[in-house]
């Protein structure tokens, strides 16, 4: 099994070559033009990132695919477009051999196109702040990079989306989107999980 937490670019994951060129048209397809989105004020619901001037939140629209109910704490479907989500997860978490890990939260968000905000980010943020991990898959080709921050606050990488990629990180990685100012859209599915406890 890999260990998510000894790797490559400081604990992140990148692979291109998961999904064959009929199943990144057809999720491309797939999550620009079947799925319904709902709008959103912000990238993230709350900005606990120091004020920089280079941080610039913006409207994105969302599908949340999974969530999680901590009370039984256990994952849920929370739409009828999950199963093809699913169906990323499994290929993705197969290849990797990541067989003791669960779903915390699955959704997919739609960022679309800003001119003027090509040199900004949105807020860095952890999307959970109990211990987990990230799996990114770019939908579609596009500009907006996804960038990532050490402790204090410093960018060390930044990826740039590409169709079919996947991203893997430590959760607790301050990270951020950003506008595409060249393309239409930038699509991302973003999934959470965690690794499974024993007693």
């Amino acid at each position: 099994m890999i260990d998510l937490n000894k790797n490559i670019e400081n604990n992140i994951i990148i692979n291109d070559f998961i999904f064959d060129d009929f199943e990144k048209n057809f999720l491309e397809y797939y999550f620009l033009e079947k799925v319904p989105y709902f709008f959103n004020r912000g990238t993230t619901y709350k900005n606990t990132f120091k004020k920089d001037k280079n941080v610039n939140d913006s409207p994105q629209l969302t599908h949340i695919y999974f969530g999680y109910n901590s009370r039984e704490q256990k994952c849920y479907s929370n739409s009828e477009f999950s199963k093809v989500t699913l169906l990323v997860i499994k290929k993705t978490f197969n290849f990797f051999c990541l067989n003791n890990f669960n779903l915390i939260r699955a959704k997919s968000n739609l960022i679309i196109q800003n001119e003027n905000k090509n040199s900004s980010y949105h807020p860095p943020h952890v999307d959970y702040t109990t211990n987990h991990f990230v799996m990114l898959y770019y939908v579609n080709n596009s500009d907006g990079d996804t960038h990532f921050f050490n402790k204090d606050n410093k960018m060390f990488y930044s990826c740039k989306p590409k169709k079919g990629r996947i991203v893997m990180f430590d959760g607790s990685i301050l990270h951020s989107s950003s506008c595409p100012s060249k393309t239409e859209a930038r699509c991302v599915l973003n999934v959470n999980f965690y690794k499974k406890k024993y007693d």
